[in-house]
């Protein structure tokens, strides 16, 4: 009898034993498991921070004044010659109808093209110039100066969204000595508009 006892005995003891040792193992893997989430969250809340380090310091120095332009240059395949590009986009954007909607901007273009030669223009990232501007003009005003019309012509190839100043030395003199223009022009179903922007810094030897 004795012996039947201390079996049974024996066994809820070693049940007891074997339940604790899962237990145990379970509240391990937890914690493991824990352990490595933390660690991910960790690490990407330390890349998110980098990238937003990286951004500030690109937006630093993108307000440096010489930075107001862009460069660029193409070769022409056949003859071999360059063509050269400055560019300044608006500050601001304006808010056009369907299908234009969503924002745009406008960008001066300086060109010394290697079968057009010197020009200005601008470039609406979407919309229309109005189709009447042959002829007419547009307002500009560098700095705090009084405001000046140029003449205008649309593109040769009938583009709607690039617009071509007729007196290119004269508007490249203002630009040269200018921190900032604004630009006022008409737009097809838009009405006039006026884009800002910071055109200090330039360099155009071409």
């Amino acid at each position: 009898m004795k012996k039947i006892i201390y079996l049974l005995l024996f066994i809820g003891f070693t049940s007891c034993s074997s339940n604790k040792a899962r237990n145990d193992a379970a509240s391990t893997a937890d914690s493991i498991r824990v352990s490595d989430s933390t660690a991910a969250l960790a690490a990407e809340a330390a890349a998110v921070e980098a990238a937003g380090g990286s951004n500030a310091s690109n937006a630093s120095s993108k307000g440096n004044v010489s930075n107001n332009w862009d460069y660029s240059s193409d070769e022409d395949e056949m003859s071999g010659k360059k063509s050269y590009y400055a560019s300044c986009t608006s500050k601001n954007m304006v808010e056009f109808s369907f299908p234009y909607d969503g924002g745009s901007d406008l960008t001066i273009i300086i060109r010394k093209h290697s079968k057009y030669g010197h020009d200005i223009c601008f470039k609406i990232s979407k919309g229309q110039f109005n189709s009447d501007i042959d002829g007419e003009s547009l307002l500009a005003r560098f700095d705090k100066g009084s405001i000046k019309r140029f003449s205008c012509s649309t593109s040769a190839d009938g583009s709607a969204d690039v617009l071509f100043i007729d007196n290119y030395r004269l508007f490249l003199k203002n630009l040269r000595k200018s921190k900032t223009c604004k630009i006022q022009c008409a737009f097809y179903q838009g009405g006039d508009q006026t884009f800002s922007f910071d055109t200090g810094g330039l360099k155009w030897n071409h």
